[in-house]
């Protein structure tokens, strides 16, 4: 059931369809790249909400078109209230909304489109300070329009379709016919600071210069398998860079990776090496490190720079999806969930992220045969919280098929256990890869 607060966020949003979003890209990035930036930038906005939510008692509403619910909660999650928008214009459709909003209780209330990537939780927080002693606040575009408004609901039912009516929506004069009919109306209102809309073509590099650079680092040995399927899918990031580290791959790996474009380097056969070595020559903001064989969830990049965001956060993981159909495993995700979100203990295959400079203050992987993720975390920790987001990662199965699912995790959790007993990770690498 969902709980209704005084405060709400109503996100107005379409489903993105190829051709039916940011038609005015779309000759220049073509369909597939208008859907895919409406998408990301969507998500993003999302994600930013969720987080202001997390430490304010506010309700966030989706209000859609373009497709029906089902596919808005595959798309989004089903964590949200969805509602379909009213019909008519813009105006019509914002007037609906906050009308509604204000029967179900509602005191103040927001509404956001999905079209600024430049929109913080400053920006929220700032918003709902604003309707304490104003009955409407504004957050201007460059272009002319505005990428927010709020209502307090002392204002009038008529004034809210007054405020709204005779805008020529889509043009550079949204905010100040607004403004004036506030002004006719005797609304009294705030600005926000002003930030750019993604519109047109010449807006793409506001959505650009929004994305911190990720560096990508994976280490690599004989995944000739698994290489084509996760790089694939790391370039369907926006700002990325792909940094891959082989430790003496003997089944094409190499080959494979050099036809994406990627460079590899090559060191010794050890993961920590490995990576260390990888992050030497990452040049991004925000170092993310992945297995060769664990493929990133779609959209990962704004996932990991929204979670990062937050200053409060030190390290970010994924959830974890284990790729097979055994019953058995489903147990090990669970078990994997409790100890990643309630011990902040995830390890690698759940993709550890973070930024650069916080990697470099940890002093980075320690050079052991094993239980070098482990060891990170737990420094990792001592600086900071750990954030799961609750996306999977999907890794393979393969380790768990081959060797015994209860096996295997007996063998985990001996590891872990003389681990923490103070054994040495050279005997445990030795005693993992001999039972």
């Amino acid at each position: 059931m969902t709980i209704f607060h005084k405060d709400r966020i109503i996100i107005f949003t379409r489903y993105p369809h190829p051709g039916n979003t940011k038609t005015r890209l779309i000759p220049v990035i073509g369909k597939g790249g208008a859907a895919s930036i409406h998408r990301k930038m969507a998500l993003k906005t999302v994600s930013t909400c969720q987080h202001y939510s997390s430490n304010s008692r506010v309700t966030i509403e989706i209000h859609y078109e373009g497709c029906e619910e089902q596919l808005m909660n595959q798309w989004l999650g089903s964590s949200f209230p969805y509602k379909k928008q009213a019909g008519g214009n813009l105006g019509n459709r914002m007037a609906h909304a906050f009308n509604d909003a204000f029967q179900k209780g509602s005191q103040r209330v927001i509404i956001i489109g999905t079209d600024c990537p430049e929109l913080l939780t400053d920006h929220l927080q700032s918003a709902f300070e604003s309707l304490n002693d104003n009955l409407l606040v504004l957050g201007p575009a460059f272009d002319g329009g505005f990428y927010l408004i709020g209502l307090r609901k002392n204002i009038h039912q008529r004034n809210i379709s007054a405020l709204l009516k005779n805008i020529e929506w889509g043009s550079s004069s949204v905010l100040n016919t607004t403004v004036n009919n506030a002004r006719s109306l005797d609304i009294s209102f705030n600005l926000l600071p002003s930030l750019h809309d993604v519109d047109r073509p010449e807006d793409i590099s506001f959505w650009e210069r929004t994305q911190k650079r990720i560096s990508v680092v994976i280490p690599l040995l004989n995944e000739a398998e698994n290489i084509d399927a996760t790089l694939s899918q790391v370039n369907n990031g926006t700002n990325v860079e792909v940094i891959t580290v082989d430790g003496g791959s003997t089944d094409g790996t190499v080959e494979k990776v050099r036809d994406h474009g990627v460079t590899v380097y090559e060191t010794t056969k050890n993961r920590s090496i490995q990576m260390n070595k990888g992050f030497l020559h990452a040049t991004g903001d925000i170092i993310l490190f992945l297995h060769a064989d664990t493929l990133l969830p779609a959209d990962y990049d704004v996932l990991v720079r929204t979670c990062l965001e937050d200053p409060h956060i030190i390290c970010g993981a994924f959830s974890l999806r284990i790729n097979s159909q055994h019953k058995g495993l489903r147990i090990i995700e669970k078990t994997t969930h409790f100890r990643a979100k309630y011990l902040q203990m995830p390890y690698g295959d759940q993709v550890l992220f973070m930024h650069s400079h916080i990697f470099r203050q940890s002093g980075g992987f320690p050079e052991i045969p094993l239980m070098e993720d482990f060891e990170l975390v737990r420094r990792l920790k001592r600086m900071g919280k750990i954030k799961i987001v609750q996306v999977p990662a999907i890794t393979s199965g393969r380790r768990w098929e081959e060797s015994g699912i209860w096996r295997t995790t007996l063998i985990n959790q001996i590891v872990i256990i003389l681990y923490y007993l103070g054994v040495s990770p050279d005997i445990l690498y030795k005693m993992y890869h001999s039972v």
